[in-house]
């Protein structure tokens, strides 16, 4: 046991079970070590065995003896338990920069020990008033919110209980974040998530307000629905975490978008390079009948450039109209964007997301 903690049921267990094996072997074995005091001191719920106690228990059994042995390793674990100390130490975990200290066993223990607790905490308070207020909110912007009629119907209870159910979940996690202003203002919106929470909040809020006042119009709420439906699933993916199946997956994704950051800026400037070429060329086919050298995504000239850039190192080949003019230049340009882009950045991408891969999951 790689704790003094041990429970009850997981003691008596290893108890009981090496007396009886013992009381049909000669009474050597109990003149040697004598019988287990089974008498336990209590601290904070949890039965806490001495040292002598663990160490016959484990020596049980000779060297020629037929009994299994019990290999008990004790960790002394009873500071954490005094005062705010275990609360001292998760916050310290939950904060620190060096992951290979989770690769401790008994650091893990620990954890697993805690997380009980805190997963019935949080699952029961937090995670299912989400999956309501993410429901209703989704309900409502997808389908309900379009009904304009005020008759009694099926469409329009539906959008009340979503009204209803999204108001009091909304008023929730409205408080929680102002509790979280409060215990930190300074370093509140320098969290990612922080930011993201409170920029979802409004969307929704805003949304529903203006689908009640009609404030807007129909394509502008749409398009303000889309954005607030988007936060509430990137918050839902993030959510799942709290489930041991996820959270190991969900860990690997992050940790990969924060390795990749300098290999997106570097990719970024390539692609920006190579839009920034062809931009150049595009003005000798201004005033001309030639067709323009990409295609108008956004109706803006430097990010239909980008677009275009980012799809060609995709591998989405929109060279229709390369040689309509200035055939040689646009055609270095090309094949220079493509070997660096495909071969070399994409192949370095894949060798980064094997790193980060093989560290997190070793951890």
């Amino acid at each position: 046991m790689p704790t003094a903690y041990l429970t009850d049921e997981t003691l008596q267990e290893l108890v009981l079970r090496e007396q009886n094996e013992a009381a049909n072997d000669e009474n050597e074995d109990e003149e040697e070590h004598g019988d287990i005091d089974k008498s336990a001191n209590y601290a904070d719920g949890f039965l806490k065995y001495s040292v002598g106690q663990v160490e016959a228990l484990a020596s049980i059994g000779g060297a020629d003896s037929n009994l299994k042995q019990v290999e008990a390793k004790l960790l002394d674990f009873d500071w954490i338990f005094i005062g705010d100390n275990a609360s001292s130490f998760l916050q310290t975990l939950a904060e620190t920069d060096n992951d290979e200290i989770f690769s401790c066993s008994q650091v893990r223990v620990f954890v697993e020990f805690m997380w009980k607790g805190y997963y019935d905490a949080i699952y029961q308070t937090l995670f299912l008033p989400y999956i309501a207020y993410f429901v209703s909110f989704s309900l409502f912007a997808t389908y309900f919110g379009q009904i304009e009629s005020n008759t009694l119907s099926w469409g329009f209870i539906m959008q009340m209980a979503c009204l209803v159910v999204f108001g009091k979940t909304f008023v929730t996690f409205f408080i929680l974040e102002i509790i979280q202003f409060k215990s930190d203002p300074k370093n509140y919106f320098f969290s990612f998530w922080n930011i993201m929470d409170f920029t979802s909040l409004v969307a929704c809020a805003g949304y529903v307000f203006c689908e009640c006042t009609n404030a807007l119009s129909e394509n502008q709420l749409n398009i303000m629905g889309s954005i607030a439906v988007l936060l509430l699933w990137l918050k839902l993916f993030y959510w799942m975490r709290l489930f041991k199946q996820f959270s190991a997956f969900i860990r690997i994704i992050s940790e990969i978008i924060k390795d990749i950051q300098v290999f997106s800026a570097m990719l970024f400037l390539c692609l920006a390079a190579f839009a920034n070429c062809i931009i150049v060329l595009q003005n000798n086919r201004k005033g001309t009948d030639s067709p323009p050298i990409f295609d108008s995504f956004t109706g803006i000239e430097p990010f239909d450039a980008i677009i275009h850039a980012y799809l060609t190192g995709l591998g989405d080949f929109n060279k229709d109209n390369y040689s309509e003019g200035n055939d040689i230049t646009i055609w270095l340009f090309f094949l220079f964007a493509t070997i660096l882009v495909q071969l070399v950045f994409m192949n370095m991408l894949i060798a980064i997301m094997g790193e980060s891969f093989g560290r997190i999951t070793a951890i």
